[in-house]
C-alpha cells in the first residue's frame, strides 16, 4: 500500500480543509514529519489509520474526540485517503459521528457515523463498499490483509507501542503472521486431511456394517456357509421348473379345448342369425318389386304435361325481348334520381363553402389586426427594457438607501455605547488617580511622622535641613504598606488603558458613524424624491415594467408565426372561393343532366304497356313463368328418377338374397368342421365332462376347466420364481460379500495412511507442531534472518534475533516466541530485557525484516510504506546514525518510509520533510524539499 493523497477535514487540530498530495515528494521515498510539539504530526498519521480502519494510528484515542475544536460550526469532520495498492487505485473517506447545522431552521442535528470505499477507475469513482462502517472495515481488511492492530504492528509503529510485535505473545504473533503470508491454506490443508481421515473411517465401519448385514440376509453366521445354501436353492429351482412344464401342457390343452369350444358356438350362432337375415332378404325383395311398380307409373303422368311446359317457354321468351327497353328505362330513372341527389348535395355543400369562405375572411381580417398589435408591442421592446433597468436601479438604490440608514442608525447606538463606556473609563482613572494619591500621600505623612521622632532641638532636618522644628508631624496608625501601593498603581494603570482602548473605539465608531451618515446622504442625493417613496410602489412599478418588457419579447417572439398564420388564413380564404366557384359550376352540369335523364324516362315509358311499367313487373311476370316450367321439368325429372332408384332397389334385393343363400351354405359347412376339431381336442385333454349328443359346447365347465389348470400353472410359476429369486438373491450376496472384502481392505490401508498424515498435521506425533505453526516457524525464521542483518549493524554487531528454544506446553501455540543473543555474554535472553534504545533498534529491525519477507514472497500483501512515530530519542548518536542509515537503504529499495521526530540530528539528516506549523486558528502542514 502507498498513499497517494490525505485530505482532512475539521480533523485534530486542522481547523480547515488540510490536503496532502505524496506526489509532492517526487522522487523522495524518505520523509520526515517535523514541527513542534502538540502541532498535530501524530493527527496525520491518526488520519490514515482513522480512514483506512476508523481508529486513531494508537488504538487509544476516542474518535469522538478527533474533531478539531479550532472548526466552525458549519465545516463538518471528514477524512479522505486515496492509496494505491497492487496496480490499482483506491479511496476511502469517513465522516464520524457529529453534530451538524440543520439545513432548515435553527439548531443542529445529529449526523451518523459513515464510510465509503471505492476504486478509481480513470478519474471516476467506482463503489465498493458505502455507508456501513462495518462493511467498509471488512472490505479495506481484506484489500490490505491486515486489522487495525496487525496494521499498527507491521505498517504504523506509533509513538510508545513500536515494540508490539516484538513483545507479543506467540498467539497474537501466530495471528498476524497467518495474515502476512496467508498460513491458513496449511491449516485448511491439516483439516482436509482431518476430514479425509474421518470420511475413510465412516466408509470402512460402513463396509463392516454392510457385510454384517449380508449375512444376516443370507441366513448365515459367516459366508464359508453360503456354498451350501447355494447348491440347496439350486435343486429347488430345478424342481419347481419340471412342476411348472407339466402344469403348462395341462393349461395349454385345456385352453385349446375352451378355443375349439367357443368357434363352435359361434359358428353355430352365425349360421342362425343367416337363417333370420334369409327370410328377411326375401319379405324385402318382394317390397322393391311393389315399389317399382308404382314408381313407373307416377313417371307416365310427368311425361303427359310437356304441351304445358312449350307455351311456358314461349310466354318466356317474349318477356326476355322486352328487357333491353325495361333496363333503359330504369337506368334514366336512376339517372334522374341520381341528378336530384347530387343536387341536393351540391346545394349544402355550396352553403357549407359559403360559410367557410365567410369565416376565412373574418379570420384573415383578425390575424392581420393581431399582427398590427404584436408588430407595435414588439416595436417598444428597447424602451420597455431601458425602463425595467431603471426602475430596478431605482428599487436597489432605494434598498441600499434603507440599509444605509439602518446602519447610520446602528453606527450611532454604537457610538453613543462607545461614548458611555469612555466616560465611564474617564471616572474610573479619576477614581484610580484619586486613590493613588490618597496612598502616597498618607505614606508620606506617614514617613514624615516616623522622621519627626528622630528629630532633635538645634539637630538639622535630614529633609529640608532647617535647626528648627515649629510643627514636626504627628504619627497615625493609618499608614498603608507597599503592596497596597502596588494595587493601586495597577488599578490606576489598567484604567488608564483601558481609558486609551475606549478612547480608540469611540474614535473608530464615530468614523463608522460619519461614514453610514455620509453613505446616506449620498444615496439620499441620488434617489431624490424617491428616497422617501414607498418601496411597495418602486417594486409594483418594476413589476409593471417588466410585464411590459415581457409583452414585447413575448410579441417580438410571436411575429413570425403572427406572419405564417396571417398568409395561412389568407391563403385559406382563397381556396374557400375557389372552392365555391368550382361547385356552381358543378351544379349547372347536374342540372343538365337531369333534364337529358328526364326526356329518356318518358320516351321508354311510351314503348311500353302501363302494367310492365312499374319497376319489377315484367321481371316478375317471368320469373313465375320460370319458376312453372322449372317446377313441372323437376316433377318430370323427380318421378324419372324415383322410377331408376325403384329398379335399381329391386335388382339389389334380388341379388342381396342370392349372396346370402351362399354365405348360409358355407357357414353351415364351417360348424360341421368345428364340431370335427372340438370333438377332437376333448379326446386329447381326455374330458368327458361335455354330454354326448349335446348341440351346443357347455363354455362355463369348459371355463372352469381352463381356469384350474391356468392357477396351477401360475402357482408353479411362482413357485419357480420364488425358488430362482431365492438361488439369485444368494448368488448376488455371494458377488457382493466378496467385492466387499476386496474394498473393505483397500480402505483399511487408505485409512490408517490418512489417519497418520492427519495426527501429523495436527501435531499429534513427534514433535506436536502443526503443520501451519511448522510453515510459520520457518517463515519466521526467515524473518529474524533479515531483521538480525539490520539488527547487527545498528548495534555494531552485538544483537541478533532469534525464536526462543526453551521447552513448553506442545498443544499451546508455542514455538513462536522470540529471544535476543549476545554475542557480548555468548548466551540468549528474553527481547523483554532490552533497554529502551535496543528495544526500539530491534522493534525496527523485525518490522523492516517482516516487510522484506512479505515483499519476497509476495503473499498478496504488499508493505510498501513503512510509518514510524517517535522512538529516536532514546538512541545515543551513533546508534541514531546506524539507525538512520539502515532506514535509507530501506528506502533504497523503493518504499516509502516517514518518520515522527523532534530531535534537530534526524532533521539535518533528511532533505524531504512534512512541515507542521501550529497557529491561533489550528494547525497546517505541507510537505518541503531542501
Amino acid at each position: 500500500m502507498k498513499p497517494l493523497r490525505l485530505s482532512l477535514d475539521a480533523f485534530g487540530p486542522y481547523a480547515g480543509l488540510q490536503e496532502l498530495d505524496f506526489a509532492d515528494l517526487g522522487d523522495q521515498s524518505f520523509f520526515l514529519i517535523h514541527g513542534p510539539t502538540g502541532a498535530g504530526k501524530t493527527s496525520l498519521l491518526d488520519g490514515i489509520s482513522y480512514a483506512l480502519y476508523g481508529q486513531t494510528s494508537g488504538g487509544q484515542r476516542e474518535t469522538r474526540d478527533l474533531r478539531s475544536h479550532f472548526a466552525a460550526a458549519d465545516t463538518p469532520t471528514r477524512v479522505t485517503f486515496d492509496f494505491a495498492l497492487g496496480g490499482k487505485t483506491y479511496r476511502v473517506e469517513r465522516t464520524p459521528e457529529q453534530q451538524v447545522p440543520k439545513q432548515r431552521g435553527g439548531g443542529t442535528k445529529k449526523q451518523l457515523y459513515a464510510a465509503h470505499l471505492w476504486e478509481l477507475v480513470d478519474g471516476a469513482e467506482v463503489p465498493l463498499a458505502t455507508e456501513k462502517p462495518t462493511v467498509v472495515d471488512a472490505k479495506v481488511a481484506d484489500l490490505l490483509g491486515f486489522k487495525a492492530s496487525q496494521f499498527r504492528q507491521v505498517v504504523l509503529l506509533p509513538q510508545g507501542r513500536f515494540q508490539e510485535f516484538m513483545l507479543a505473545g506467540s498467539a497474537e504473533r501466530q495471528a498476524i503472521l497467518q495474515t502476512l503470508f496467508q498460513t491458513g491454506r496449511y491449516a485448511a490443508i491439516a483439516e482436509a486431511l482431518a476430514e479425509e481421515e474421518k470420511t475413510l473411517r465412516g466408509s470402512l465401519l460402513t463396509a463392516q456394517a454392510e457385510a454384517r448385514q449380508l449375512l444376516e440376509q443370507a441366513g448365515v453366521a459367516t459366508t464359508q456357509e453360503l456354498p451350501d445354501r447355494l447348491a440347496a436353492a439350486a435343486q429347488r429351482v430345478k424342481d419347481r421348473s419340471q412342476e411348472q412344464t407339466e402344469a403348462r401342457v395341462a393349461s395349454d390343452q385345456a385352453e385349446a379345448v375352451l378355443r375349439e369350444g367357443k368357434h363352435l358356438e359361434a359358428a353355430l350362432a352365425r349360421v342362425h342369425t343367416l337363417e333370420q337375415e334369409a327370410i328377411r332378404l326375401a319379405e324385402a325383395a318382394d317390397s322393391r318389386a311393389l315399389a317399382l311398380t308404382k314408381a313407373e307409373g307416377t313417371l307416365a303422368e310427368a311425361e303427359g304435361e310437356e304441351p304445358r311446359r312449350e307455351d311456358l317457354r314461349r310466354a318466356i321468351d317474349r318477356l326476355k325481348e322486352l328487357e333491353p327497353r325495361l333496363v333503359a328505362l330504369e337506368q334514366a330513372r336512376q339517372e334522374t334520381a341520381e341528378a336530384a341527389r347530387q343536387g341536393q348535395h351540391l346545394k349544402k355543400l355550396a352553403e357549407e363553402q359559403t360559410q367557410r369562405r365567410d369565416a376565412a375572411g373574418q379570420e384573415a381580417t383578425r390575424q392581420k389586426a393581431l399582427l398590427q398589435q404584436l408588430q407595435t408591442e414588439a416595436s417598444q421592446l428597447k424602451g420597455r427594457d431601458g425602463l425595467l433597468r431603471l426602475a430596478r436601479q431605482k428599487r436597489a438604490q432605494r434598498e441600499q438607501f434603507d440599509q444605509a440608514k439602518q446602519l447610520a442608525e446602528h453606527a450611532s447606538a454604537v457610538h453613543d455605547s462607545a461614548q458611555a463606556r469612555l466616560k465611564a473609563a474617564e471616572q474610573s482613572v479619576q477614581a484610580a488617580r484619586a486613590q493613588l494619591r490618597n496612598l502616597q500621600e498618607r505614606q508620606l505623612a506617614a514617613q514624615a511622622a516616623h522622621l519627626a521622632q528622630n528629630l532633635n532641638p538645634g539637630e538639622p532636618c535630614p529633609v529640608c535641613g532647617s535647626e528648627t522644628h515649629p510643627r514636626p508631624a504627628a504619627p497615625s496608625s493609618d499608614h498603608p504598606d507597599d503592596q497596597a501601593l502596588r494595587r493601586a498603581q495597577t488599578q490606576q494603570d489598567e484604567a488608564e488603558a483601558a481609558l486609551g482602548q475606549a478612547q480608540k473605539t469611540a474614535a473608530a465608531r464615530f468614523s463608522d458613524l460619519e461614514t453610514a451618515r455620509a453613505r446616506r446622504e449620498d444615496l439620499a442625493h441620488h434617489l431624490g424624491e424617491d428616497a422617501h417613496a414607498d418601496p411597495a410602489t418602486l417594486a409594483a412599478e418594476e413589476a409593471r415594467s417588466l410585464e411590459a418588457l415581457e409583452r414585447s419579447r413575448q410579441a417580438e417572439t410571436s411575429l413570425t408565426r403572427a406572419e405564417r398564420i396571417q398568409a395561412e388564413a389568407e391563403e385559406a380564404q382563397k381556396l374557400a372561393e375557389a372552392q365555391l366557384a368550382a361547385t356552381a359550376q358543378r351544379q349547372s352540369e347536374v342540372a343538365f343532366q337531369a333534364a337529358g335523364a328526364q326526356a329518356r324516362v318518358k320516351v321508354h315509358e311510351e314503348a311500353l304497356s302501363e302494367d310492365l311499367r312499374i319497376p319489377g313487373a315484367l321481371a316478375a311476370r317471368r320469373r313465375k313463368a320460370e319458376e312453372a316450367l322449372a317446377q313441372s321439368e323437376s316433377s318430370r325429372k323427380a318421378a324419372r328418377a324415383a322410377r331408376d332408384a325403384a329398379q335399381t332397389v329391386a335388382i339389389e334385393a334380388e341379388a342381396a338374397l342370392k349372396s346370402h343363400g351362399n354365405r348360409l351354405e358355407t357357414a353351415r359347412v364351417e360348424v360341421r368342421k368345428t364340431e370335427a376339431e372340438f370333438t377332437a381336442a376333448l379326446a386329447a385333454a381326455g374330458d368327458e365332462s361335455q354330454p354326448e349328443g349335446m348341440a351346443v359346447p357347455d363354455l362355463p365347465s369348459l371355463q372352469i376347466a381352463r381356469d384350474r389348470a391356468q392357477a396351477r400353472f401360475s402357482q408353479a410359476g411362482e413357485a419357480l420364481g420364488q425358488a430362482q429369486s431365492e438361488q439369485a438373491s444368494l448368488q448376488r450376496l455371494a458377488t457382493t460379500l466378496a467385492a466387499l472384502e476386496a474394498r473393505q481392505g483397500a480402505e483399511e490401508r487408505r485409512h490408517r495412511a490418512a489417519a497418520s498424515l492427519a495426527r501429523v498435521a495436527r501435531g499429534e506425533d513427534g514433535a506436536r507442531v502443526s503443520f501451519e505453526r511448522y510453515v510459520q516457524g520457518a517463515l519466521l525464521d526467515e524473518v529474524l534472518v533479515s531483521a538480525s542483518e539490520r539488527l547487527r549493524r545498528m548495534s555494531k554487531q552485538r544483537y541478533a534475533l532469534q525464536r526462543a528454544t526453551g521447552g513448553g506446553d506442545l498443544r499451546r501455540a508455542g514455538g513462536l516466541e522470540l529471544e535476543i543473543t549476545d554475542s557480548h555474554t555468548g548466551r540468549a535472553r528474553a527481547v523483554s530485557s532490552l533497554s529502551g534504545g535496543e528495544g526500539f533498534q530491534a522493534s525496527l529491525a523485525l518490522a523492516l525484516g517482516l516487510s522484506d519477507v512479505v515483499q519476497r514472497h509476495a503473499g498478496g500483501i504488499r508493505l510498501d510504506t513503512v510509518f514510524i512515530d517517535e522512538g529516536f530519542g532514546s538512541l545515543d548518536s551513533e546508534a541514531l546514525d546506524l539507525a538512520l542509515r539502515t532506514l535509507e537503504e530501506l528506502n533504497q529499495g523503493g518504499r516509502l518510509v516517514g518518520l515522527i521526530s523532534h530531535l534537530d540530528d534526524v532533521k539535518a539528516r533528511i532533505s524531504a520533510r512534512l512541515e507542521v506549523t501550529p497557529g491561533p486558528g489550528g494547525s497546517h502542514a505541507r510537505f518541503r524539499i531542501d
